[in-house]
C-alpha cells in the first residue's frame, strides 16, 4: 500500500503518523515537543526525529508537513509563534527554508502547507467532506481562528482537475479569521480591531463568560473553577450552560452570533456545501453552533444559506495530519 508521513507542527508539539491513501493509520502516532521557541535547528531536529520514528518499518514515499503561519512551500515566510529568545527578545521565524531543511535531513520529498489550509483538506478528504462535497470551508476555533477553503472542480467556472485548496497569490490567503465583522471593534494583538478572531477566539469567549458570571452568578464561577476564576475555559462555560446556567449560555450564544456573521460572509463569498467548525472550542457543540446557524441565516443570501450545511468537523484532532498526508499524496501524482 502506498504510504506517506503526515506531520502536524504546532507551537507546543509536533505529531507524525504513517497514513495510507484512504486515510488509514498504518503505524504509531508520534508526538513530542516541537521546540518551537528554541531556534530553527532545534525545531528541525524535533520534526526529523518524529518523522524517523513514524516511518520506522514503513516504506514511505513522501512527507507532508502542516505548519502554522504564512507558508510558501518550501519557505515559512512568517510564523509568529516560532523562533528563539535572545537577550529577552523573541525573534520570530521569517523566510525560513523549513521544507528544504527537513528534506535534506530525511532524504524524502517534503511538501509543506499552512496548517489550517491542510486541516481543511484533511476534513474534505477524510471527514465531513467525504471527498465529494461541493466546496468546504473549515474554521478552526482556538487560541486563534484558522481557516481553510477547499473548492471542488464544479466550484470554478471551467473546472479543476480535482478539489483544490485556495491559498492566494503568495500562499498566504484564506485568512478568514482576520475578516473584520465589527467596524472599529475590539482590538486584537495580531491584527486590526473588530476581526472574527477578536470576537470568537478562546480569550474573547473567556472574557465574555467571566464578565457575565461575575455579574450574575459568581458562586457558579467559583465552583466550576474550584476557586480559581482566572482558569475559566470555554469548556467550563459549556458545562455550565448544559447544566442550565443562563449566564454561561448567554456568553456562548453571543459568541455564536458573532461567529454566524463571519460564516454568513463565507457563505456569501464561496457558497460552499459545508462550513465545518473544528478546533477544541468546537467541542462546546450546540451552545455555539445553534446561535451561529441562526445568525448566519440572518445575514446570508437565502438561497446560498439553504444549500450550506454548518456542522461540527469530524476530524477535530486529526485533520492536520490527514491533510498533510493528502498533500503529500497529491504531490506524487
Amino acid at each position: 500500500m502506498r504510504t506517506v508521513i503526515g506531520v502536524d507542527l504546532g507551537g507546543t508539539n509536533v505529531r507524525a503518523e504513517a497514513i495510507g491513501p484512504s486515510g488509514e493509520r498504518l503505524g504509531n502516532r508520534l508526538e513530542m515537543d516541537s521546540m518551537a521557541q528554541a531556534g530553527v535547528d532545534a525545531c528541525v531536529d524535533a520534526i526529523c526525529r518524529a518523522i524517523a520514528e513514524a516511518r520506522e518499518g514503513i516504506d514511505a514515499e513522501a512527507v507532508g508537513l502542516a505548519v502554522p503561519g504564512h507558508i510558501q512551500d518550501p519557505i515559512v515566510r512568517w510564523a509568529p509563534n516560532f523562533g528563539r529568545w535572545d537577550g529577552g527578545r523573541f525573534h520570530h521565524w521569517q523566510d525560513v527554508p523549513l521544507g528544504s531543511r527537513v528534506q535534506a535531513e530525511i532524504g524524502l520529498r517534503v511538501v509543506m502547507g499552512n496548517d489550517a489550509n491542510l486541516a481543511a483538506l484533511g476534513e474534505y478528504r477524510f471527514g465531513v467532506g467525504k471527498n465529494s462535497a461541493n466546496g468546504l470551508v473549515l474554521l478552526t476555533l482556538g487560541t486563534g481562528i484558522g481557516c481553510g477553503v477547499v473548492l471542488a472542480p464544479r466550484c470554478v467556472s471551467g473546472g479543476l482537475a480535482r478539489a483544490a485548496v485556495l491559498i492566494g497569490g503568495n500562499g498566504g490567503g484564506a485568512e478568514l479569521g482576520h475578516m473584520v465583522i465589527v467596524k472599529d471593534g475590539d482590538p486584537h494583538p495580531s491584527a486590526v480591531g473588530g476581526t472574527l478572531e477578536a470576537y470568537c477566539n478562546k480569550d474573547a469567549i473567556v472574557r465574555r463568560g467571566a464578565a457575565r458570571l461575575s455579574a450574575d452568578c459568581p458562586e457558579a464561577l467559583a465552583e466550576i473553577t474550584e476557586g480559581r476564576p482566572a482558569e475559566l475555559t470555554p469548556r467550563h462555560l459549556a458545562q455550565l450552560a448544559d447544566a442550565g446556567n443562563p449566564a454561561a449560555a448567554a456568553a456562548l450564544a453571543e459568541t455564536g452570533e458573532y461567529l454566524g456573521v463571519g460564516i454568513a460572509n463565507i457563505i456569501n463569498i464561496f457558497a460552499p456545501e459545508i462550513v465545518a467548525l473544528g478546533g477544541q472550542i468546537a467541542k462546546t457543540g450546540s451552545q455555539i453552533l445553534e446561535p451561529a446557524r441562526r445568525s448566519a441565516e440572518r445575514y446570508s443570501i437565502p438561497t446560498l444559506f439553504a444549500d450550506t450545511k454548518i456542522v461540527i468537523a469530524e476530524q477535530i484532532d486529526d485533520a492536520g495530519i490527514l491533510g498533510a498526508a493528502a498533500l503529500a499524496f497529491e504531490a506524487q501524482t
